[in-house]
């Protein structure tokens, strides 16, 4: 049976309760409320991105050696996520429409409020800050392999050439 890649359940799991939830809004929406489908979907795949990025950044930073490297690899991530919303609040990011498709590349939550005005608007950098996620994830699977890679190579260099027992 062949091996499935890093993450796959973590996608397929988020990936089905997303669509589930967007399906179940689907049918069940008033017919005066605006919804459009298409960008639920596509809101979904940006958690499901959003979601296995950090869960590959924490991965990477796991595996990384050190005292507490997950709790501080966590910590880092709530800095992080401080400082952009800082940051993005200070310059109104969230405020003006125009530039709420920038904060996506960084932080999730500009994705909830798009509609399809928004969308209109600036189609590109919403679909750029979509594939970026992707570009960060690929970066932290090739990063957890090179480590993986060095411990690997470190524990089969100290299995052949074990320490000389002194009597």
């Amino acid at each position: 049976m062949p091996r499935l890649p890093r993450g796959f359940f973590l996608i397929a799991g988020t990936l089905a309760a997303g669509l589930l939830i967007v399906a179940g809004f689907t049918v069940g929406h008033h017919p005066r409320v605006q919804w459009d489908s298409s960008l639920a979907v596509f809101r979904t795949l940006f958690f499901v991105a959003w979601m296995v990025r950090d869960m590959q950044y924490l991965q990477w930073i796991g595996l990384r050696r050190g005292k507490h490297s997950l709790a501080i690899g966590v910590l880092f991530l709530v800095i992080f996520y401080l400082c952009v919303n800082v940051v993005m609040a200070t310059f109104g990011f969230y405020t003006l429409a125009a530039r709420a498709p920038f904060s996506a590349f960084f932080v999730p939550s500009p994705v909830y409020l798009l509609g399809p005005a928004a969308w209109a608007l600036r189609p590109a950098v919403w679909v750029a800050a979509f594939v970026a996620q992707w570009i960060f994830i690929a970066a932290f699977v090739w990063l957890q392999q090179r480590i993986s890679i060095e411990l690997n190579s470190s524990a089969r260099a100290s299995v052949s050439n074990p320490a000389p027992a002194y009597l």
